[in-house]
C-alpha cells in the first residue's frame, strides 16, 4: 500500500512539472509572418528564386532528409541501396503518404517530376542537381530505381533538397495548367491556400502529414496552424515590421543587428553564408567582356575589404573564388591566386586592352538588396576609369535578364551547401538554364566533368575548377557574408539551422506561437 502511494504521488508530481513546463504553455495554432524580398512561382522546377523555394521547402517532402551534421535520413523513403558500381539507386517508399488533395503517393509520380526537371524542354535551372542521373523507373508503387549516367557521389546531397527535388503530381498539373506555380499541391507540412500576386503567400498547416523525418521531436503535423510570406522589398519597412511585431521572422541587414538585439522581443540568429553571393558577372558572350584583361581589370578594381567593414560592418570576409570557406571542397589557393585589390594594375590592364581613356558600362544591381554596395563598387570603378552606370532591377526579372544575356556587368550568385554547385552554374550544357556569364570554355568543361566522372581524383579537380575560374576572370566574387536572421520571441521551439540547409534559418517542424 505504502509503494502503491508513492507511484500514485510520483505520477501526480510528474503531472504537475509538466502542467508547469514551457510547452505546457504553448498551444495549437496561431499564425507566423515571414517577410520576404520576392516571390516568383510555386512551380520550382522553373524558378531561380529562393524565397519561392524556400515555401516550397514547406509544401512538400523528398526522399531522404538532411540534418545540420550533414547526415541523411529516412523521409519518403524508409531505406535505400546502391549497386556496387554505383550507377543503380534504388529507394523503397512509404505506403501511406498522401498528396494535399488526398491522392496516394506512388513511385510513378517521382519518375514523372525527375523525367520533368530534367526535360530539355523545361529549360530547368535547378536541372543540373540531377544531371548526372539517365533515367527513373518505378518498379512498383513503392520501388523507385534510378539509373546514373556516371556514379554520383552527391546524389543524397541532391535529393534532400525539398525546395527542388520533391514530387509533383502530374494529374494536378495537367488540371492547374497555366495556373501552375500559383496553384500547388505537395506531400509536405503545409497546404498552399493563397498566392496574391506581389503580395503575399498563404500556407495552412496539413492535419494528414505524419512522415516528417526522424531527427525532429515532432514528426507530424506542426503546431503552427498558419504561415503568411509577405512580400516587402524594403529594408526599412521589413526592419519597422519587426521593430512593431507585425513581421515574426526575416532576414535583416548587418547595419540593423546590433540595435535588434537591443529589442527584448527579437532573436537575432547568425549563420554564415555558403555559395557566392554576391559576385559580378561579366557578360562573356559581349564585348570587350571576352577580353580576358577587362575582366581582370574589374576583379583588381574592387576593394573587397572596404566593401566588407562598409556594407556588412565587419561582419565577413573577402572572397576571391567560387565557392565560400564554408563548404566542403573549398580550396585555399583561391587566396593566393585570387585577384587582390590593386588599381594601378586594373589601370593597366585597361590601357593593354586599349582602354586608357576609360570604359563605360552598364552595371545591373539586383535592388534593394544590394543598392549600396553597387554604390560603393561604382565609386571603385570611377577610381580606375571605368564609368559604371547603375540600372536597378528587381528580383523578379533578375534572372531573367542574366540566362538572356540581357547585361553587360550584373550582381548575382548562388547559395550551396557543396561543391558541385561549380558544375550547375559553370559547365557549358547549363547555358540557357544556367551559367549566366555564358562562358563557353571546353577546358573547363572537361575539369568540370571529371568532377562528376572521376571521382577517386574528386578533390583534385574540384581545386583545378576553382583554380580554372579564379584565373579566367570569368566573374569577381565579393564577400562571404553572416546572414542574420531576426525571430520574434513568441515563435518558440524551433530547431536552428546555422547554414540554412533548407533555406530557412530553421526548422518548424516542433514550432510554436506562445500564449499571449
Amino acid at each position: 500500500m505504502y509503494k502503491k502511494t508513492l507511484l500514485t504521488l510520483g505520477i501526480l508530481l510528474l503531472i504537475t512539472l509538466l502542467s508547469l513546463s514551457p510547452l505546457a504553455a504553448q498551444e495549437e495554432g496561431g499564425t507566423m509572418t515571414f517577410a520576404i524580398s520576392s516571390f516568383d512561382t510555386l512551380d520550382i522546377h522553373v524558378s531561380g528564386d529562393g524565397n519561392a523555394m524556400g515555401i516550397a521547402w514547406l509544401l512538400g517532402a523528398t526522399l531522404v532528409a538532411r540534418d545540420n551534421e550533414v547526415n541523411y535520413h529516412p523521409w519518403l523513403a524508409t531505406s535505400w541501396e546502391t549497386s556496387e558500381d554505383g550507377m543503380l539507386w534504388t529507394f523503397h517508399l512509404r505506403d501511406d503518404v498522401t498528396f494535399h488533395d488526398g491522392r496516394s503517393l506512388t513511385a510513378e509520380d517521382f519518375v514523372w517530376s525527375i523525367t520533368r526537371l530534367l526535360a530539355p524542354e523545361t529549360a530547368s535551372p535547378q536541372s543540373g542537381r540531377l544531371r548526372s542521373i539517365s533515367h527513373a523507373v518505378a518498379v512498383d508503387d513503392t520501388t523507385l530505381e534510378v539509373h546514373m549516367n556516371d556514379p554520383f557521389p552527391l546524389l543524397l546531397e541532391h535529393l534532400s533538397n525539398t525546395g527542388v527535388v520533391q514530387p509533383y503530381h502530374p494529374e494536378f498539373y495537367e488540371e492547374a495548367g497555366d495556373q501552375f506555380g500559383r496553384e500547388f499541391v505537395g506531400v509536405g507540412p503545409y497546404v498552399l491556400e493563397e498566392v496574391a500576386t506581389g503580395e503575399s503567400v498563404t500556407l495552412v498547416r496539413n492535419p494528414d502529414y505524419n512522415w516528417g523525418p526522424p531527427f525532429v521531436m515532432n514528426q507530424g503535423p506542426y503546431h503552427i496552424e498558419r504561415l503568411e510570406f509577405v512580400i516587402i522589398p524594403e529594408p526599412s519597412t521589413v526592419l519597422a515590421g519587426l521593430e512593431t511585431g507585425e513581421i515574426d521572422y526575416a532576414a535583416v541587414q548587418a547595419s540593423d543587428v546590433a540595435y535588434l538585439r537591443t529589442l527584448d522581443h527579437l532573436t537575432v540568429l547568425e549563420g554564415s553564408f555558403q555559395g557566392m553571393l554576391p559576385a559580378l558577372h561579366f557578360n562573356m558572350s559581349k564585348a570587350p567582356f571576352d577580353d580576358i584583361r577587362v575582366r581582370q581589370a574589374l576583379n583588381h578594381a574592387l576593394d573587397r575589404q572596404l566593401l566588407v567593414d562598409v556594407i556588412l560592418e565587419g561582419h565577413g570576409r573577402p572572397q576571391y573564388g567560387p565557392i565560400s570557406s564554408t563548404i566542403g571542397g573549398y580550396w585555399e589557393g583561391v587566396e593566393e591566386i585570387g585577384y587582390h585589390y590593386d588599381p594601378e594594375r586594373a589601370r593597366e590592364l585597361l590601357a593593354e586592352a586599349g582602354f586608357a581613356d576609360g570604359l563605360e558600362l552598364e552595371f545591373k544591381c539586383l535592388t534593394p538588396t544590394f543598392n549600396t554596395l553597387c554604390e560603393v563598387i561604382q565609386q571603385l570603378f570611377g577610381d580606375v576609369g571605368i564609368t559604371a552606370n547603375i540600372v536597378l532591377v528587381d528580383a523578379s526579372v533578375v534572372f531573367g535578364d542574366a540566362l538572356a544575356g540581357n547585361y553587360d556587368v550584373m550582381t548575382l550568385g548562388y547559395g550551396a551547401s557543396e561543391s558541385d554547385i561549380l558544375y550547375r552554374w559553370f559547365h557549358t550544357s547549363r547555358m540557357g538554364a544556367l551559367n549566366p556569364s555564358r562562358a563557353a570554355d571546353s577546358e573547363l568543361d572537361r575539369i568540370l566533368d571529371n568532377t562528376r566522372k572521376d571521382i577517386a581524383n574528386r578533390d583534385m579537380w574540384v581545386n583545378e575548377a576553382q583554380r580554372h575560374l579564379v584565373e579566367q576572370a570569368y566573374v569577381a566574387p565579393i564577400y562571404r557574408s553572416v546572414n542574420f536572421v531576426a525571430v520574434n520571441n513568441r515563435v518558440q521551439g524551433y530547431l536552428e539551422n546555422p547554414a540554412n540547409l533548407a533555406t530557412w534559418a530553421a526548422f518548424f517542424n516542433d514550432a510554436t506561437i506562445a500564449s499571449e
